[in-house]
């Protein structure tokens, strides 16, 4: 597994590099390999507007981009089988299966609990019934 720098520590080398500091002596007073410096180095030119490339602030947002398009993909199968059941329809088969659901019955339970405050909701009937300390 590839060593983890702190980010300060990373910022400082590369503004080190970036303002022309060679690579080898950064490389032995900081212990980075030289591979890793060069590396650093070229995305720190390109982060600068010295030399062309993705910025690193794009990677980052395309990845978090790519994060939320996986769970809103991931939670899409739960809204259908809801939307279904709202609008009087039987969801898909499989569909409730999907969402980590046993059937139709399991899915209505589970939207009606969340709908009803927890006040007002009936006992919960797979609750110890007779309370702590009875």
């Amino acid at each position: 597994m590839p060593k983890r720098y702190a980010r300060e520590f990373r910022r400082a080398i590369c503004d080190r590099l970036v303002a022309g500091e060679g690579v080898g002596k950064v490389a032995n007073e900081s212990g980075v390999s030289v591979g890793t410096l060069h590396r650093w180095k070229h995305q720190a030119l390109i982060d600068a507007d010295l030399r062309l490339g993705t910025k690193s602030v794009e990677v980052d947002e395309l990845a978090q981009a790519r994060q939320t398009v996986e769970e809103l993909e991931a939670e899409l199968p739960a809204a259908r089988a809801a939307s279904a059941l709202f609008n009087g329809r039987n969801p898909k088969p499989g569909l409730l299966r999907a969402c980590g659901l046993p059937g139709r019955r399991g899915l209505t339970i589970v939207l009606l609990r969340a709908q009803v405050p927890r006040a007002l909701r009936p006992p919960d009937p797979s609750a110890d019934l007779d309370g702590p300390g009875r």
